[in-house]
């Protein structure tokens, strides 16, 4: 049996009658689905069978013939389910993970496609201030599980779930999306800190200058639309910024505090009274250039850019067919 999504539709009279209604402000109105019933594509980027998968596909278990194979194809287009529900005004959504797209096979490794989905569903309900609710499992279990133990029948599926639990909880905060920006972090403070030995130390004797030089590109929208210009100056917030503003205004750029949230670390007081020391040039080293890609209001394809970590755009040097300029090896 299949539970159909409803879309209630407002008119005026009913959103005014919302805006003064006495529910609390903090009240969440908000939206609902399940893996099965909304992902759809049941066999992408490695996920493997559940029972669901199974049932649906045997003659005369469901009387049209339905199955879940493509349903509303959710994998694919979250990023329009994204924006419909937030011009909607909803303000939460409940959805549920496919145990069997996390983990394919009982003894199989993680799939890492799977977990980049859900946090990319995650950040990018959080980004239209959404606010997420996940449920572990709504009535799927690996087939593999069903045929092995008889699913949700044997007191093994106890410690199959915890499993499945700890790989879903523990995905949430991957340590090398952090990698990166503690090692960038270091990077500018040790600057700061030579910075502040020569201003303190030698500056006044030697009556030189102390600066940086930093590697730059430049990031042209591939399209006049407002989300890929704001996807070009995302680009170059996550690759220059990112760096340079920590020196000149003690702080990490706005953006990408909003984008990256805890992964990005912070400036003790300390760290920002030692970034006071400034700097007397900024150098930089202009290499190449890029066409970008939005890939926040738009579904982009693999390639650099489009992660969360890197600012969710798209970096190419070809437009039509064409190269942005001359290519280097030729």
């Amino acid at each position: 049996m299949f539970l159909l999504p409803l879309l209630i539709l407002c008119d005026l009279q009913v959103l005014k009658s919302m805006v003064q209604s006495p529910f609390p402000t903090n009240f969440l109105f908000g939206t609902a689905s399940s893996s099965y019933q909304f992902e759809g594509a049941y066999l992408s980027d490695g996920k493997g069978l559940n029972n669901w998968d199974v049932y649906t596909h045997k003659p005369g278990n469901i009387i049209d013939g339905s199955n879940g194979d493509v349903a509303v194809d959710h994998y694919h287009l979250y990023p329009e389910d994204i924006n419909l529900m937030a011009s909607l005004g909803v303000n939460s959504y409940r959805f549920s993970i496919s145990w069997a797209r996390i983990l394919p096979r009982k003894l199989g490794d993680v799939n890492l496609d799977s977990i980049n989905f859900y946090n990319k569903l995650t950040d990018g309900l959080l980004h239209k201030g959404i606010q997420p609710f996940v449920t572990l499992t709504h009535f799927d279990i690996p087939q593999e599980l069903e045929e092995k133990y008889g699913g949700w029948l044997s007191p093994k599926s106890q410690e199959e779930f915890g499993y499945f639990a700890e790989i879903v909880l523990s995905s949430s905060e991957i340590g090398s999306e952090r990698e990166p920006f503690v090692a960038a972090h270091n990077i500018i403070l040790a600057h700061a800190a030579a910075v502040q030995i020569y201003r303190t130390k030698y500056q006044k004797e030697q009556e030189g200058s102390i600066g940086i030089v930093l590697h730059a590109a430049w990031f042209e929208p591939i399209s006049n639309s407002t989300p890929d210009k704001l996807a070009a100056e995302r680009a170059q917030t996550f690759f220059l910024n990112w760096f340079l503003d920590p020196i000149i205004f003690r702080k990490y750029p706005a953006e990408m505090k909003e984008i990256l949230g805890s992964i990005l670390p912070d400036f003790s007081s300390n760290d920002r009274e030692i970034l006071k020391n400034g700097l007397d040039f900024i150098g930089i080293n202009q290499y190449t250039s890029f066409y970008v890609q939005d890939c926040i209001s738009s579904i982009c394809e693999p390639g650099p850019g489009v992660t969360k970590t890197e600012g969710y755009y798209r970096q190419s040097s070809h437009k039509d067919g064409m190269h942005i300029g001359e290519p280097a090896n030729k």
